[in-house]
């Protein structure tokens, strides 16, 4: 919150460099490396476990729901009052989200004894490396992530804009069709119990490459929209 702050500021007084960015952006990659699994691990302890499936489908429907109205609302804010304004209600999101995740009361524990930070992580990736299923997904999509963000944050923006012909309104509505797909995916995942849920998450991996290739393979509007659903 208090980068995208910073970036606001910048922006409004027109000091905005691309190094600014370079540097919000590595931090980015730091906070998310921190919140990421945290923000996964507090749930099971928020949730019993008899329900954890469908507690993870409701989180994901409450994200989701961000992602439908949150890329157009952007979208129309960047085109009509430009970037400084989006990135100043982005900063603002992101100390609400603080605050909400502040009221949060996980029960309280006995933690487990204490190693050193060297034993912790030696414990982790021995257990990682004892699973083959476990780091060959890790190893897998860490390949997938490289091969398949990369076109969605560098060149989707470059397809509305050179081939489309289109502005920030058309890349906003892209990004609530991919939040329309996954509330529906949600529905799915909360409603209908999943046995294996390691081949159903392949499974939707490929369905997710089929809809990343189909924005390239075929670059009209309709089509676009059908591949960021299935995204």
């Amino acid at each position: 919150g208090c980068v995208v702050s910073i970036v606001a500021l910048l922006a409004f007084a027109g000091a905005l460099r691309i190094e600014h960015l370079y540097a919000a952006s590595a931090i980015f990659g730091v906070a998310s490396a921190f919140f990421g699994p945290a923000m996964t691990a507090i749930t099971p302890e928020l949730v019993p476990s008899e329900i954890l499936q469908a507690g993870n489908a409701v989180r994901g429907l409450s994200r989701q729901v961000g992602r439908l109205g949150g890329p157009v609302i952007g979208g129309v804010v960047v085109a009509v009052a430009g970037p400084p304004l989006a990135f100043a209600l982005d900063a603002a999101s992101y100390f609400l989200s603080f605050g909400a995740l502040s009221l949060a009361r996980p029960p309280r524990r006995e933690p487990p004894a204490r190693m050193s930070l060297i034993e912790e992580v030696r414990a982790g990736v021995d257990f990682t490396f004892s699973l083959p299923w476990l780091w060959t997904t890790i190893l897998l999509f860490a390949v997938v992530n490289v091969t398949f963000f990369g076109p969605l944050v560098v060149a989707l923006p470059l397809l509305v804009r050179d081939v489309l012909h289109a502005d920030a309104r058309l890349f906003g509505a892209i990004g609530g069709a991919v939040g329309l797909g996954e509330l529906a995916g949600t529905f799915v995942v909360a409603h209908r119990p999943v046995r294996r849920i390691g081949i159903a998450m392949y499974l939707w991996a490929i369905l997710a490459g089929l809809g990343v290739a189909g924005y390239g393979l075929i670059p009209a509007v309709p089509a676009i929209f059908v591949s960021a659903f299935l995204v």
